[in-house]
């Protein structure tokens, strides 16, 4: 091994046959020498667009999907590496089933809508409005853009 320089490495002759020997140094940082190292530089390539779209979309609106079936509808400020993200100036919908009883009947909720659903079961559609909201990673289904903010933002490639 050249310790004096680290992205070249010569052979050694443990492990290979009689004819397999060579002096010629192999450069580590060539990625082309492995397919696995080859397959990571397709990987790096999803990575950095990754990051380039996510950049792009800080500061605009998005709708967060949680397990629970809320929505939280705000402006994207910040995402960690465990997939946290937190939106401001959010509004949060969350479905709540309507318990069927006098008193439930005769209320009326302004920031709320009825809805049924195919089974017969109503629910209110319940809007929150929260100055900051941080939507955790490990709760997070799906994060959706608006078409005329990715097309103005992203666009097509």
């Amino acid at each position: 091994i050249n310790i004096n320089d680290k992205s070249e490495i010569n052979p050694s002759t443990q492990g290979k046959a009689d004819g397999d020997l060579s002096d010629k140094p192999i450069n580590i940082n060539d990625k082309s020498n492995s397919k696995a190292l080859q397959m990571d530089g397709g990987r790096e390539k999803q990575d950095e667009e990754a990051c380039r779209v996510v950049s792009l979309l800080l500061g605009r609106r998005i709708c967060c999907t949680l397990d629970d079936g809320r929505t939280a509808e705000g402006k994207f400020l910040c995402l960690d590496r465990l997939k946290n993200l937190i939106l401001c100036d959010v509004i949060e919908v969350r479905k709540v089933p309507i318990i069927q009883s006098d008193n439930a009947a005769g209320e009326s909720n302004n920031d709320s809508e009825i809805s049924t659903e195919e089974d017969g079961t109503k629910y209110w559609y319940v809007e929150r409005k929260l100055s900051q909201a941080m939507v955790p990673g490990s709760r997070l289904v799906k994060v959706e853009v608006s078409k005329e903010i990715w097309d103005e933002t992203v666009g097509v490639k």
